[in-house]
């Protein structure tokens, strides 16, 4: 991604059938790193999303617009499920989760006039995350795996290690807990803050639906859209994993280091490659194996600058951030390829939720983080 382009995001809990509605939210990146949403969450079905997608890109003439939905946009099997699924499900069904597979015998969600395809081709059509760069592209993601990716996972009543997905659908009434509610409207509304001012109006909305006594299910499609929007955020800013293959169906996710490992794990049981299934997906692909280091790191470090949105003069939080990636790279051995020194930055950057850690100025000290990527390396 250039600094000097514009970027429409948008985030689309999908409405999945002709007949429901599901939510909408979108968000500008402009040049120079700032973020602005463009307004609250809107309830949209197929046809209004894509009316609503068209004005913005009317109005605010972006230069990229990136669409994230929580819906599969590949789908190539008749039945069953799709590989992408096979591998993430263990994953839901650890915190009490259920993954609906998806095939092509779902005639009102994915038959060939499932109103999905008709959207996908007005926009151009689902897009490769590791191909070239398009003028939209078009990605699946699902919030329940980002909430694995972002830890925001409760505390099992039954002791499970690896906690439970919070319990916020207010439509089931048998399951829904008021305070996991709370919880995840918190965490989103934080995580919105977290990319700067121009975010405070969904933050706000978020805010009015953590007091809610008795939230609706449209409720919470909003509040799965701004999900998909941090979805978004977090892929422009280099912290993005693609599960999955562009043939058969892939979920782009939040990057984090232990949702990785157990990843790992299932490909492992089910004799698949993590070269083949894992992508760390970063926005400086122009980088290769020749570049010098500290044309990268200088590179990285004003792209997480960007990131937060601050101007270099503004805050010497963001010199220490700038610092942070340039020790990350001179760590690395002199043959590191550019793939070994992003993957060396994501794990730095997610230590303890390290991106907070970086905003914080905190520097992970060189031991730790010289352990941490001599775990991953091949």
């Amino acid at each position: 991604m250039e600094s000097s382009q514009s970027i429409l995001i948008v985030g689309f809990d999908s409405a999945w059938t002709a007949k429901n509605r599901g939510a909408l939210v979108g968000a500008l990146w402009r040049p120079g790193g700032t973020l602005m949403a463009l307004d609250k969450p809107t309830a949209a079905n197929f046809d209004e999303a894509l009316k609503c997608i068209q004005e913005w890109q009317q109005t605010s003439a972006p230069d990229q617009t990136l669409i994230m939905i929580d819906q599969p946009t590949i789908v190539p099997n008749e039945s069953g499920q799709r590989p992408v699924e096979n591998i993430v499900s263990s994953v839901i069904s650890r915190r009490y989760g259920g993954m609906q597979p998806a095939n092509r015998s779902k005639a009102e969600m994915f038959g060939d006039q499932a109103p999905i395809w008709t959207f996908l081709e007005a926009l151009g059509g689902a897009s490769d995350p590791l191909g070239a760069e398009d003028s939209i592209a078009i990605f699946e993601v699902y919030p329940t795996l980002a909430l694995v990716a972002l830890n925001w996972i409760r505390p099992d009543e039954k002791g499970r290690s690896t906690g439970r997905f919070p319990k916020y659908n207010p439509a089931n009434h048998a399951k829904f807990k008021s305070e996991d509610w709370v919880y995840l409207c918190q965490n989103v509304a934080a995580e919105l803050r977290s990319f700067g001012s121009g975010m405070e109006i969904l933050a706000q909305h978020l805010d009015a639906l953590a007091m809610k006594e008795k939230p609706r299910k449209a409720d919470q499609d909003d509040l799965d859209a701004c999900l998909c929007l941090i979805i978004g955020c977090l892929y422009l800013a280099g912290e993005a994993l693609m599960i999955g293959r562009p043939e058969s169906g892939f979920i782009v996710t939040p990057y984090n280091d232990l949702l990785v490992q157990e990843l790992m794990q299932r490909l492992n049981v089910i004799g698949l490659q993590e070269s083949d299934w894992l992508h760390v997906l970063d926005q400086n692909r122009q980088f290769d194996s020749k570049t010098e280091p500290e044309v990268i790191a200088t590179h990285l470090g004003e792209q997480h600058s960007r990131y937060q949105g601050i101007e270099e003069s503004e805050e010497p939080a963001v010199t220490t951030a700038k610092d942070r990636v340039h020790k990350v790279v001179s760590e690395q051995p002199d043959d590191a390829s550019y793939e070994d020194i992003v993957r060396a930055l994501a794990f730095e950057k997610m230590v303890e939720r390290g991106l907070a850690d970086a905003r914080a100025g905190r520097v992970v000290s060189h031991e730790e983080l010289r352990k941490k990527v001599r775990s991953w390396r091949r």
